[in-house]
């Protein structure tokens, strides 16, 4: 069952127990819908291209490399299939890394299935994308919530409205940026001039 929040985005289920299998080695926990890796299913484990579990650097480039080889593997034969595979932990991505606005894309490939076992991919620019599906057909992504360390939106509640002026006063919900922080204008001559109170 897939679950929405103000902070992340579940796709797919949580991950179980899962052992090795065929002499392959798999991350500690494993989603229990990993095909089981065969002559016409190899299996991309994102730590072994130096995905760094735990958050403490950039991921994106490393899982970029594993879903290359999952494409290229899958894309090779009209039989094969590929699974891009994550450990349960958190996995930093930064859109840094790379020219597109989406830190991960998944375009124009084949018969490729991402599977994490609560895992989380936690984005740490505001307003960049996650992950991105185009052109592809046969795509799975389960298992995975995307997060946001800074989340790239203010809410909260409209406590007075001026109609002559045009404004209005809002009290800022606990943990969000404020409508001037740098999360929300980047630029600091389009930020508001006026900062709403928070708690």
């Amino acid at each position: 069952m897939s679950e929405i929040n103000r902070r992340a985005f579940l796709v797919g289920t949580a991950g179980v127990l899962a052992g090795a299998a065929a002499g392959v080695a798999l991350p500690t926990v494993a989603n229990a819908a990993v095909p089981p890796p065969s002559t016409t299913h190899h299996i991309f484990a994102v730590d072994d291209y130096g995905a760094a579990p735990g958050g403490a650097a950039d991921s994106a480039p490393a899982i970029r490399l594993a879903i290359a080889a999952a494409a290229a593997w899958s894309a090779s034969a009209s039989t094969r299939t590929a699974s891009v595979v994550f450990s349960s932990a958190t996995y930093r991505i930064d859109r840094a890394s790379t020219a597109s606005w989406y830190a991960l894309e998944l375009d124009g490939i084949v018969r490729v299935a991402l599977y994490g076992a609560s895992t989380t991919l936690l984005v740490t620019t505001p307003y960049a994308g996650a992950l991105s599906i185009s052109r592809s057909s046969a795509v799975r992504v389960d298992g995975l919530t995307i997060d946001y360390a800074t989340v790239p939106f203010a809410q909260g509640t409209i406590t007075a409205v001026n109609s002559t002026a045009g404004t209005i006063d809002v009290q800022l919900l606990g943990g969000y940026p404020s409508l001037g922080d740098t999360a929300l204008s980047p630029d600091p001559a389009t930020a508001r001039s006026a900062t709403p109170r928070r708690d």
